[in-house]
């Protein structure tokens, strides 16, 4: 009977051992891949299920008679918010752009929404944000912190254009939307003012939401794949070179 050298016996396991190691590492980058560029999908796919067909995207909120004070507040967003943030509050995604007529899903054409627009028109931002849906309004703490952000910063392109009345029923759309707890068709401003977005039993979850951020994540995460898969090649070419020794090279 022909016995393998010890040494041989003892790289062949080594080399199983580390393979195995490596595979696991595979595995493990493959699911924090899933969990970190994953969780946003499918946030977006609980946080804002698909519109039916029958219902015109483009077109305004049906609204109570009379309307509520976030009736009124979801008219101003379909008027100045709608077209950056989508109709469900998703973002500028690639799907709301294609929602309308699809010679206007490039918003940054020539002569459209780009650098040199009609002067009538705006520059539409490259990036607009998730409005509605879980952690996207995670940046503040009550519903009076939401009201002084879009009094200042919205609607991109005429910043502090609305009235008060207007930015205030736009903040208790935003946070009725989000199902903000204690946020009632009518409320008193008042009251609604200071009452906190994220409950205290109720932590904001963070998400990645700049492309800058995701686009990092992506290289790393593909780098560390890479590294991974680039150890297995040289393992398997370093078993490969053990086995075309000649048997008297081993020492037992």
């Amino acid at each position: 009977m022909d016995y393998q050298p010890l040494s041989q016996i003892r790289n062949r396991k080594s080399c199983f051992l580390l393979v195995g190691r490596l595979l696991a590492m595979v595995a493990l980058v493959l699911l924090l891949s899933v969990v970190l560029l994953g969780g946003e999908a499918l946030h977006a796919t609980s946080d804002n299920p698909p519109t039916p067909d029958d219902v015109d995207r483009l077109g305004p909120p049906i609204l109570s008679d009379p309307p509520t004070f976030v009736d009124q507040g979801h008219y101003t967003y379909y008027l100045y918010c709608m077209v950056c943030h989508g109709d469900r509050g998703q973002g500028l995604t690639k799907e709301w752009r294609n929602a309308g007529d699809p010679g206007d899903a490039n918003c940054w054409q020539s002569k459209c929404h780009a650098a040199n627009h009609p002067p009538e028109g705006f520059e539409l931002p490259r990036y607009a944000p998730p409005v509605i849906g879980r952690g996207t309004l995670a940046r503040f703490e009550t519903v009076d912190d939401l009201y002084q952000f879009l009094k200042t910063r919205m609607p991109w392109q005429a910043p502090g254009s609305l009235s008060d009345e207007e930015y205030r029923q736009l903040a208790a759309y935003l946070a009725f939307a989000n199902q903000t707890p204690n946020v009632s068709a009518n409320p008193e401003w008042l009251a609604l003012a200071n009452l906190p977005l994220h409950p205290s039993n109720e932590s904001a979850p963070e998400q990645i939401t700049s492309p800058l951020a995701r686009a990092w994540l992506g290289f790393v995460m593909a780098g560390g794949l890479g590294m991974v898969l680039l150890r297995l090649l040289w393992v398997w070419i370093q078993h490969k070179r053990r086995q075309r020794r000649p048997a008297g090279q081993d020492k037992s």
